[in-house]
Parts: C-alpha cells; structure tokens; sequence
C-alpha cells in the first residue's frame, strides 16, 4: 500500500472511541479497587487511574468532536509498530534482561520508524540505553537486570 488516504469511516471513529473508553473505564474500577492512595503516599493504584482518566478523556473528546476530522493514511499505522516492539521488549526483558532488547528496540525504532541513518541509529541506541541503563540502576537505585 501506498500513503494515499484511506476512506475514513465515522463509525469506525466512534466504535474505538467507544471500546477505549470501555477499557478505561474498566481500568479505573480495577485502579480503585487496588487503592489509590494519597498524593503524598501513592497506592498501586494510583498511575493506573491516573493514566485511564486521561485515556477516558481522550475518547469522549474523539466522540464529541466534530466530523471534519484529520484523515486517514497508512504512515498513521507506524505506532501500532512500536507498541509491538514495546511487547517484545517487555517480554524479551525476562529472559536477556535490559540491555540487548534496550538497543534493538531504540535501534529499530530510530532506523526504521525515524529514518535515522544506520550509522546514527546504531549510535544513539548503543549510548541511550547504556545511559538509561546507568541512570536507573546505579543513581536511581533500579535493580535491572543488565544481560
């Protein structure tokens, strides 16, 4: 496929504006029933509501908008990547620890999504995950496992 506009469907707006505000909702009652907390001594709860309240927002404004909206192409599909390769990374952390899915990710991400060179691509996906890596567990005190 090409980057020419796909046909737009205000139903389809409307049906994922309606399932992600579903999900949100669903996430605050399991935040709420985790404890939130308070502010100056968070629950477990607390990011997760926080985060499904922002996530319910954002749908109802997708439902209220009006119908002259951004259009639709197939670059529009590039996030879904990254989130894959979010799950991979989560998954792959378990058994090779941080830093190899650390630098495939950032490289993938940088190379392909970004259109970085390989050269520069290569580089920052080396020193950014070495340097996150440091930030966390020697200065933050993270345990992360390295490889």
């Amino acid at each position: 496929m090409t980057d020419e506009e796909i046909p737009r469907s205000r139903l389809a707006d409307r049906l994922f504006a309606i399932g992600v505000a579903a999900f949100a909702g669903w996430t605050l009652w399991q935040s709420w029933d985790v404890g939130l907390g308070r502010l100056s001594e968070p629950g477990s709860g607390m990011w997760p509501f926080a985060v499904a309240a922002g996530l319910l927002t954002t749908a109802l404004a997708l439902l209220l908008r009006s119908p002259e909206g951004e259009r639709f192409t197939v670059r529009a599909v590039r996030p879904l990547g990254l989130a894959a390769m979010l799950f991979v990374f989560i998954g792959a952390y378990d058994y090779v620890g941080f830093l190899i899915p650390g630098v495939v990710l950032m490289f993938v991400h940088l190379r392909f999504l970004g259109g970085e060179s390989w050269r520069t691509s290569a580089l920052v996906a080396v020193l950014g995950t070495g340097v996150t890596f440091y930030l966390f567990s020697e200065l933050l005190g993270a345990h992360m496992r390295a490889i």
